[in-house]
């Protein structure tokens, strides 16, 4: 009964909460959550990361209350902070959740509110956002690894060092649309989590499973216990693994045939300048023994114009995952 008088249901009429207690305004630079939240702009740490504004922040949040992450996500991150220039945004927030039915507990000192000047010196877009929300995450998920079992009944993404954070949040909003849930993100991609790729997802990557940080030997081997377990029958739909590896290189032109074969997929999409790296042509090795198992299939986007070399990456993505996915 102790522990929940700190707590603070967000069905509580808006008005009341900050009338209880005034939060105490921050103004210094110098504070410790002001620096925080100056180095999150940036970007995130292996414990913390920064989302913009109520709509995102409301998408993570979402994603916590959802029944299907909801053994999953809790453990991968939490609400730390959520912070405003004015108490009336941070009460407009809780309304706002409340008449969605939303059931969250927020800790009292959750809630933060910034002097305006020093608040807009906080925001990393040009104009700010009505809120700040700080979540922490466990060091052991800033880098974890895929297992197998986890993969047997979905389709998922590789993407091999994708450096723009544009594009990597606009290919994680349609890989969402999609119907592409679980991510694979090579070393050498941007940070999944950065402001900026959080921003051009709208948010949309919580709802996502991202493996982030992993290097191409953890992939190998990732894939080939995957096809075992697949030609093992311990998938309900699926008795192998087709790897599309979207290259220019040696390429075939993306068939407009429907894709009806009952085979588990998983799409690479390469570097915006260099497409997907060398270490994908180990099948064509002479002496590769290991991996002559796994089915790589090299498509690329037709051009009926050779002048345009290829697409951007977050285009060419959307395209080869709705026509994989027989969505177009």
């Amino acid at each position: 009964e102790g522990r929940m008088s700190s707590l603070v249901r967000v069905q509580v009429p808006p008005s009341t909460f900050f009338q209880q207690k005034q939060k105490t305004l921050i103004d210094k630079p110098s504070n410790k959550l002001a620096k925080l939240l100056k180095k999150l702009g940036n970007k995130p740490s292996k414990n913390h990361f920064l989302v913009e504004n109520s709509r995102n922040i409301s998408c993570f949040l979402n994603s916590l209350n959802s029944l299907n992450s909801l053994k999953t996500r809790q453990k991968k991150f939490k609400l730390k902070y959520l912070v405003s220039s004015t108490e009336e945004n941070l009460s407009k927030f809780q309304r706002e959740q409340r008449e969605l039915g939303k059931e969250f507990l927020f800790k009292e000192e959750v809630f933060k509110v910034f002097e305006k000047s020093l608040y807009e010196k906080l925001n990393s877009m040009d104009s700010p956002a009505d809120l700040l929300a700080v979540f922490e995450r466990n060091e052991s998920e800033y880098k974890s690894t895929p297992l197998s079992k986890n993969f047997l009944e979905e389709d998922f993404l590789i993407l091999d060092q994708i450096q723009d954070p544009g594009n990597l949040g606009t290919i994680f909003r349609t890989a969402l649309a999609s119907g592409w849930k679980k991510v694979i993100c090579l070393k050498g991609t941007t940070e999944a989590f950065a402001p900026k790729v959080i921003r051009a997802s709208t948010g949309l990557l919580a709802y996502l499973e991202i493996y982030s940080q992993i290097s191409f030997r953890e992939l190998k081997d990732f894939l080939l216990d995957l096809q075992f377990s697949l030609k093992a029958g311990q998938s309900k739909q699926s008795k192998e693994l087709k790897i599309y590896n979207s290259s220019l290189k040696n390429s075939n032109n993306l068939s407009p045939a429907p894709f009806n074969d009952k085979s588990l997929k998983a799409l690479i999409i390469g570097n915006e300048g260099q497409g997907s790296s060398n270490d994908w042509d180990f099948q064509e090795s002479p002496t590769n023994t290991e991996t002559k198992e796994l089915e790589i299939i090299k498509i690329k986007i037709p051009m009926l114009e050779p002048k345009v070399g290829a697409l951007n990456a977050s285009t060419a993505a959307a395209l080869l995952m709705y026509k994989l996915h027989n969505l177009i």
